[in-house]
C-alpha cells in the first residue's frame, strides 16, 4: 500500500512538472500581433521559449542594415498586415518582407523600446518559415514590407 502511494505521488509530480514546462506560459516571452483594433499578447510555454531561442542562435545579427537594404521609410504605403513581434526575455524581434527579393529582414531591439533597433539580420524565406513555425505562425505572404 505504501509503495502505491509513492508511485502515485511520483506520477502526480511528473504530471505537474510536464504541465509547468510545456503548458504554462513564460512571463518573459510572448508574441505580439498588432491588429487594427490594438495589440494582442499570447504566452509561450517554457519549452517554446527554449525552442525559439535556440532557433534565433542560428541567425547572424549585425549592428547595421545588411547590404542593399535602405533605411525604413515610414511614409511609404505598405502592403499586407503589420510585421509581427516575437518577444523572448528582454529582446523583441520583428520580421519584414523585403520587396526586392524573397528574403526576410529581422530587427532586434529592447522589449521596452522596440523603436530603437540594436541589430539586424537577413534570412531567406525557407529559414523564416522554419523559425516562424515555432511561434504563432505568420505566413510569409502576410508580412509587411520593409522597403
Amino acid at each position: 500500500m505504501k509503495s502505491k502511494k509513492i508511485i502515485v505521488s511520483i506520477v502526480v509530480c511528473l504530471v505537474i512538472a510536464i504541465i509547468a514546462v510545456f503548458v504554462v506560459p513564460s512571463s518573459s516571452s510572448y508574441l505580439s500581433e498588432v491588429t487594427v483594433s490594438g495589440e494582442k499578447k499570447k504566452g509561450y510555454s517554457f519549452y517554446k521559449v527554449s525552442s525559439i531561442s535556440n532557433k534565433f542562435k542560428d541567425v547572424d545579427f549585425i549592428d547595421h542594415l545588411p547590404d542593399g537594404i535602405q533605411k525604413y521609410d515610414e511614409s511609404n504605403t505598405r502592403y499586407g498586415s503589420p510585421s509581427y513581434t516575437v518577444v523572448i526575455k528582454n529582446d523583441a524581434y520583428r520580421f519584414y518582407r523585403l520587396s526586392s527579393d524573397s528574403d526576410v529582414l529581422v530587427t532586434k531591439s529592447n522589449k521596452s523600446n522596440q523603436s530603437q533597433i540594436k541589430e539586424y539580420a537577413r534570412m531567406n524565406k525557407n529559414n523564416y518559415k522554419k523559425l516562424a513555425s515555432s511561434t504563432y505562425y505568420t505566413d510569409y505572404d502576410q508580412l509587411d514590407y520593409w522597403n
